[in-house]
């Protein structure tokens, strides 16, 4: 193809566009608004990875090993006539063949509960038994007082850690030395506060934020 059959093409479609200008214009933008969206997506997917990654690596990568127990398939009437789940003594034969391991921990969720305190107010918040190791294997950080440790599971202490969140919902910011009652007879002192660190993306079976942490000998395994 020649330049002057090239130049009568290019004319050809400079009149077509000129004689649709509205279709035209519609045209070039949708392609515009396409392409802008592929890259707005790809970022996104791309950033939300990284903080995905990020999160895994923060709890220890690939190196986490999680044991839990296993409800059974039959005869489930007889599940009443012995102790579910796993108890401390399990944990400590667990944790004694479990060579080279770096942190041990154990912990029990207790899904969504109420929860109200003294000022009166109410909430549904995450219930957890942990041990003394549970902040450090899981690396969450304490803004405020401190963790539970084993002497509080030892004693049956009825003292607890709770989310920078629902520091927030119970008590406007200042939760320290306050009860956070569950009902009317099992209540339970703060002494510390986790600080303000989510984890997109991962879930452990509570929320990181809006959390009440139990001594796990106070809740009785």
């Amino acid at each position: 193809m020649g330049l002057s059959s090239a130049y009568v093409y290019f004319r050809i479609a400079v009149r077509a566009l000129r004689g649709h200008l509205f279709r035209s214009f519609l045209t070039t933008l949708s392609i515009m608004i396409g392409a802008f969206s592929i890259v707005l997506m790809s970022s996104l997917a791309g950033s939300g990875l990284a903080t995905l990654a990020h999160g895994i690596e923060d709890l220890g990568g690939a190196r986490l090993i999680m044991i839990g127990g296993k409800n059974p398939e039959r005869a489930q009437r007889k599940t009443a006539s012995y102790q579910r789940g796993l108890t401390i003594a399990d944990r400590d034969v667990l944790f004694s063949a479990l060579p080279h391991v770096v942190g041990r921990s154990m912990y029990a969720t207790m899904s969504k509960l109420p929860a109200s305190a003294d000022g009166g107010h109410y909430t549904r918040i995450d219930y957890v038994a942990v041990d003394g190791n549970f902040t450090d294997a899981f690396k969450m950080k304490i803004a405020k007082g401190r963790t539970i440790n084993d002497e509080d599971s030892k004693t049956s202490a009825k003292v607890c850690v709770i989310g920078w969140k629902t520091e927030a919902h119970l008590f406007d910011g200042n939760a320290l030395g306050k009860w956070v009652v569950r009902d009317r007879n099992i209540r339970c002192r703060v002494v510390g506060v986790l600080a303000n660190e989510d984890r997109f993306g991962i879930h452990m079976g509570f929320d990181w934020l809006d959390v009440v942490l139990w001594p796990i000998g106070t809740i009785g395994w």
